[in-house]
């Protein structure tokens, strides 16, 4: 019995079908995991012709759903991004095929019920997801996952992920990340930052990596946070809106505190920070930075600053903490270094 996979080929845009039913055939193919280069450059040549194929593409896609089309939806983002500035120049951003898709014979076979004559074919989704997206120094993006949910990555920042049909989980290898999640009961999605885990179902919530711990602080609705060795058995701390709590690497959590919602103004260019340690603040400012700032002595470590300055301005910064703290800052050839002030 031939492999009802290999009966599917790129559909011939010759102008004998209507935009609806080529866009059907587009969808079936796609999804058979046969589609080459030249196949999605034939895709990408068919939309732009006209208005009307990009209309009936993606009335396909919403039909599916993104997360079960997930290289559909790259070409429609793709030419969806044309006409949109791109905030981010540089970003290397990636994102991957589903790692394994099934066209089934009886999928295949399915009926067309595109307005009473045009054909669907009902296509069973991938199994899984996957992305990845990083960001370079200075620079920042918002990006929009497969199920909807935004993130937005502040600079030098690394995010990976793979939704499946019961779960959606994401990694924050550095950086930082402003979560905005699309409520789904039956597919929580977890965010794992070094030994923390933020688990939610739909809220919006920020996540920072820091030298010693990972900060979490929620914009809106709650999350169920955990850390350390054997993280999923451990119990769970619950934040509420405006409630933050640090995670240390080594899987102590914090007691949950109120924060300042100008903490989370890094998302407009603006890094703001209240009692916040100068080991911390170094570290979040030297991700907009090529000309690092390093720390000589830990014990300028505890040090507690109060400031807020435009992230790409960090210069600022500088002649600031020598006016309010006992250091000197030192400039060389690849960066600045900050001391404390000589007792003598």
């Amino acid at each position: 019995m031939t492999d009802d996979i290999d009966m599917l080929a790129p559909p011939v845009a010759d102008g004998s079908l209507p935009p609806a039913e080529i866009a059907a055939e587009w969808v079936a193919y796609l999804n058979s995991g046969l589609a080459t280069d030249a196949d999605f450059a034939q895709l990408e040549a068919w939309l732009v012709q006209s208005p009307d194929h990009k209309a009936a593409f993606r009335k396909m896609a919403d039909v599916w759903g993104g997360v079960a089309l997930p290289a559909m939806q790259a070409e429609l983002d793709g030419l969806e991004a044309e006409n949109q500035a791109d905030t981010l120049r540089g970003a290397e951003i990636h994102v991957l095929r589903p790692v394994r898709r099934w066209v089934t014979g009886a999928a295949i076979a399915a009926s067309f019920v595109f307005a009473g004559l045009v054909g669907i074919w009902t296509l069973q989704p991938p199994a899984a997801t996957e992305f990845h997206y990083t960001t370079s120094v200075g620079q920042s993006r918002t990006v929009q996952l497969a199920d909807g949910s935004e993130v937005t990555l502040g600079g030098a920042s690394t995010l990976s992920g793979r939704f499946t049909r019961k779960a959606r989980n994401v990694t924050l290898d550095r950086g930082r990340a402003y979560f905005d999640v699309t409520h789904d009961e039956a597919r929580p999605f977890e965010v794992a930052a070094h030994t923390a885990r933020v688990r939610v179902v739909g809220t919006a919530f920020d996540v920072l990596h820091r030298p010693d711990d990972v900060l979490i602080s929620v914009a809106r609705g709650r999350v169920d946070v955990r850390a350390g060795e054997g993280v999923d058995g451990n119990p769970a701390v619950r934040l509420e809106k405006s409630m933050q709590v640090s995670a240390s690497h080594t899987g102590e959590i914090s007691e949950p505190v109120a924060f300042d919602t100008d903490a989370l103004s890094w998302r407009e260019g603006q890094l703001a920070y209240v009692d916040a340690r100068l080991i911390d603040v170094i570290s979040e400012i030297n991700r907009y930075r090529t000309r690092k700032i390093t720390l000589s002595d830990p014990a300028l470590n505890e040090l507690r600053v109060s400031f807020s300055v435009p992230s790409g301005q960090t210069d600022a910064l500088l002649s600031g903490l020598e006016a309010t703290l006992p250091v000197q800052v030192i400039q060389s050839t690849t960066g600045y270094e900050i001391i404390p002030t000589s007792n003598e």
